[in-house]
């Protein structure tokens, strides 16, 4: 997608953990039109002007996001998804992968989502063996074998909560 619209993951995401940015909404509704996605509830949410009514805006995305096949779905399924995509974008650059275990461990802590508890105790796991030379996280993970674990470790949370 162009970037100069949100993506639909960043939207999801918003709307788990931020709430609802009207603009963003709209510009994301926006985005999809531009990339030739012709939803009901998606062009409804791209005609919307300011001033935004919260409540609309909200109401429109969750019906948007429902036609693109987001229904039905947990919070915490949606982060898992999101997660999982970035994983999957990254799978195999250390230091991006690196990037989102952080932001999985911080969302774990804050929002108590116990499917992130794999990718946290990675984080640490990485992060102890970066800093001591050992950790005592995972089982069967050393220097040697870091780069093999943390690849089999992601594919496993990748395949289990990719949604499709």
């Amino acid at each position: 997608m162009n970037n100069t619209y949100p993506s639909t993951n960043e939207i999801i995401l918003d709307r788990v953990i931020q709430g609802t940015d009207c603009q963003r909404c709209v510009d994301w509704a926006v985005g999809q039109l531009v990339e030739g996605v012709e939803k009901d509830y998606v062009c409804r949410l791209a005609g919307q002007r300011p001033p935004f009514d919260q409540i609309i805006i909200s109401d429109l995305r969750d019906r948007a996001l429902t036609e693109l096949g987001f229904s039905l779905v947990s919070d915490e399924a949606l982060i898992c998804h999101l997660i999982a995509s970035e994983l999957q974008v990254y799978l195999g650059n250390d230091s991006d992968t690196g990037n989102v275990l952080t932001t999985a461990a911080s969302i774990y802590l804050s929002h108590k989502i116990l499917d992130l508890q794999p990718l946290y105790m990675l984080y640490h796991a990485r992060k102890e063996l970066e800093e001591f030379g050992e950790q005592y996280y995972i089982n069967d993970y050393t220097k040697s074998n870091r780069l093999i674990r943390t690849a089999q470790i992601t594919r496993e949370f990748i395949s289990e909560h990719i949604i499709r």
